[in-house]
């Protein structure tokens, strides 16, 4: 089966993610999510596009904008939230809610897209 549909891939015994054409990971979608080694803050913003702007370019933080959240995909997220709130907050940004996820399909995805961009620039 083929699909965009990250949600979809996830009830499948065997996932390949693919990008421009080249395998970035295969394995099960629980062994995928666990490879990253990264878990999901998951920020509900009323407006969720001022969030992703305020805090897209800050070191460190890898930011995911979905509808009406952002997700921060970090290491030990929990030693951070303080910070993450505060920094939103700073920039007067409204939380309605947060909560630490683990990472899905589409956020590992987005991750390793990311990661080979990064790496692909430090080539040049």
């Amino acid at each position: 089966m083929t699909t965009p549909y990250l949600d979809e891939a996830e009830r499948c015994n065997r996932v390949s993610l693919m990008d421009k054409g080249k395998i970035l990971a295969l394995d099960t979608p629980q062994n995928i999510k666990g490879s990253v080694n990264r878990e999901v803050v998951e920020f509900i913003c009323p407006d969720a596009r001022k969030a992703y702007k305020a805090t897209k370019d800050e070191p460190g933080l890898e930011v995911q904008l979905f509808g009406d959240r952002i997700d921060i995909v970090l290491e030990n997220p929990a030693d951070k939230i303080s910070y993450l709130t505060g920094l939103l907050k700073s920039k007067d940004i409204a939380i309605t809610s947060y909560r630490i996820i683990p990472p899905s399909l589409e956020n590992v995805f987005i991750h390793l897209v990311g990661n080979k961009k990064e790496n692909n620039k430090a080539d040049v």
